[in-house]
Order: structure tokens, then sequence, then C-alpha cells
């Protein structure tokens, strides 16, 4: 599926992941990140020319004084400006240029004069690769941006694996009794060939307080990346606004905060294929 992006949703999504350089950007996500930063420079210029022209109009030394006094802290916000978009604007860079399988650090082509810049706004007007590449799932397939909802209690939960995720020095609790018999099954990434079973609320990401925990280094996947969830005999998964995105059978984003109800076979993705788990049944 090709879901639209507009100006409001590139923006906000930039800003939502100022600092993600893992993962995809599409095209409608960098330009219209980059007419955003040209309006402001032209509204700013804009009303720094104005308040200028008032100041020599004016005649007086007070309307003069104050109207330095305006553009000087004018430039100062737009100065700060400047640095706080520094960060995002490298992120998204790199991801777009990972839509394109190339790698983040082929921004130091900027240092290159002339040369650089044409290389680089030649790769940042391509088409980005069809589906699945080395850095993720097509952000083509992504659906409205959202915050990620507050934090939740931490849920609990009892791997079949000798090897457990994270060393818990509290002693275990009892654990209701399974409300079904389906279960999740590592096809691929940290969870490879081990079984989670599916009982009341399960929250999978990179925070150590998530039921299903991944290592901190763990490309593409957030700190609260998704959540399953056991209501009688069928569970549910729901995006919780993470930055790559929750895929279902390797083609499908879930939309943030809108359950998707699982069946037997089905196969869910965090970030990209990379990380990866089946539902199966007892």
């Amino acid at each position: 599926m090709n879901n639209r992006m507009g100006f409001k949703e590139a923006v906000v999504s930039v800003f939502q992941n100022f600092a993600e350089f893992n993962g995809r950007a599409r095209r409608s996500e960098f330009w219209y990140f980059c007419l955003f930063n040209f309006l402001v420079y032209s509204l700013s210029s804009a009303l720094y020319f104005l308040i200028m022209a008032v100041g020599f109009s004016g005649g007086t030394t007070g309307i003069l004084m104050a109207a330095f006094s305006g553009g000087s802290a004018l430039t100062i916000l737009y100065g700060v400006y400047s640095l706080v978009i520094i960060v995002p604007s490298l992120a998204v860079g790199c991801r777009r240029l990972h839509d394109i399988g190339r790698a983040g650090s082929y921004l130091l082509f900027a240092l290159i004069p002339v040369v650089g810049y044409i290389f680089l706004l030649i790769w940042f007007l391509q088409e980005g690769d069809p589906g699945q590449n080395r850095y993720g799932a097509d952000p083509k397939a992504a659906g409205a941006f959202y915050a990620a909802p507050p934090r939740q209690a931490p849920a609990h939960y009892a791997s079949d694996s000798p090897r457990p995720v994270r060393q818990n020095p509290q002693p275990p609790r009892p654990e209701p009794a399974a409300s079904s018999s389906l279960y999740l099954e590592g096809t691929a990434g940290c969870y490879r060939g081990r079984r989670v079973p599916l009982r009341g609320t399960l929250v999978a990401g990179r925070d150590p307080g998530c039921a299903i925990s991944f290592p901190g280094d763990t490309h593409g996947v957030s700190h609260r990346h998704c959540q399953f969830r056991v209501t009688g005999t069928s569970v549910a998964v729901t995006d919780l606004g993470s930055s790559c995105g929750t895929f279902i059978n390797g083609r499908n984003r879930l939309k943030p905060n809108h359950p998707f109800t699982l069946s037997p076979g089905d196969s869910v993705s965090l970030g990209s294929q990379k990380q990866c788990f089946t539902v199966m049944q007892k």
C-alpha cells in the first residue's frame, strides 16, 4: 500500500524522529521538511527587512534603535532555530539515503564543493527502493504519524528459553493461566528459535521494562515498539508510534495506535525482517 504523506505529516515525522538515523524516509518527508525550513527562512527574512524598513523610514533615533533591537532579536531567534534543526536535518537526510539503498555516510559529499551537492541533489530526488532493503521496510507502506502513547506499567513474562533476555533480581511472579493457546515464535533476530507465550498484555521494545525486551543497540526497534494483547482466544498487535514501523507478513505497516487482530501463521516484524516473530498455536 502507498499511503500519501502531506506537508504536516512530514514535518511532524521529522521532529518526532529528530535523532533517528536508522530506517528510511521517503521523498515527500525529506522535501516537505526542506520546504518548511525555506518558509521559516523566508518569513524571518521578510520580517527582518520590514522591521528595518520601518526603522529607517521613521526618521527618529528612537524608532531606528527599536528597529535594530527587533532585528537583532529576530536574528538571534533564527540562529537558535538553525542550531535546533541540525540534528533532525542530518537524520532525515541519512534516512533519505537509506531509502535508495545508500549509507548515511554519503552525506559527507556535502564537504565537496559544488560536485558533492550535485550528487546529493540527484540522490535526494531519486525514487526509493520498492519493498524491503537492507535499511528497513518501504516507508511508502506507512500510515499516519502519531506521538507514542503514555508509558504503561511494565508487563512481565516468562520465557520458555533457557537464555533469558534480561536478568530480573526480583523473584518471578506467578503467571496467570494462559487465556489462549497462541504464542510467538522468533523466526529472525534476537528471539530466533525462542517461544513467547501470549498472555495478558506484552509490550515489545528496547526499554528494559518491556516484557519482550531487546538489547539497547537493536537497529529498527524503538524503546516501546508495539504491544500484544490477548482477549479470550484472540490476540491483537498495536504499533506504539515506533520510528521504523511494525509490519504484518513483511509488507503491511500498521497505523500507530490501531490494533490489528492476528491469526496463526501471521508474521510480525519490528522495524524490518531482521526482527521477526510468527504467531503459532499449540
